[in-house]
């Protein structure tokens, strides 16, 4: 009975690394993008406009902006990349 069950859960795991061995340019492409996606960065710019706010360091009207770099724009564009040829793959199927 134990044999039985060791082939049985030899063969889910075989059928198990099958899934994510075809599947394993989507998953790489989705974690690449949503890495990406949630690595963006934040600033405050500042509004100075006369030279009595420039040299007192007081902050007028201050707004927060965030943004991309270049690294995080890479591994989305990966990533999308990624995930195309893996939904191209699964629909070869």
């Amino acid at each position: 009975m134990l044999k039985k069950l060791f082939n049985w859960l030899g063969g889910e795991i075989k059928q198990a690394v099958q899934i994510i061995k075809d599947n394993l340019f989507l998953v790489v492409g989705v974690g690449l993008f949503v890495g990406g996606l949630f690595d963006f960065g934040s600033s405050r710019y500042c509004e100075k406009t006369s030279i009595l706010l420039s040299l007192s360091g007081k902050c007028l009207n201050p707004a927060t902006y965030y943004y991309y770099n270049e690294a995080s724009i890479a591994l989305l564009v990966v990533g999308a990349i990624f995930i195309i040829i893996g939904i191209l793959r699964l629909r070869r199927k």
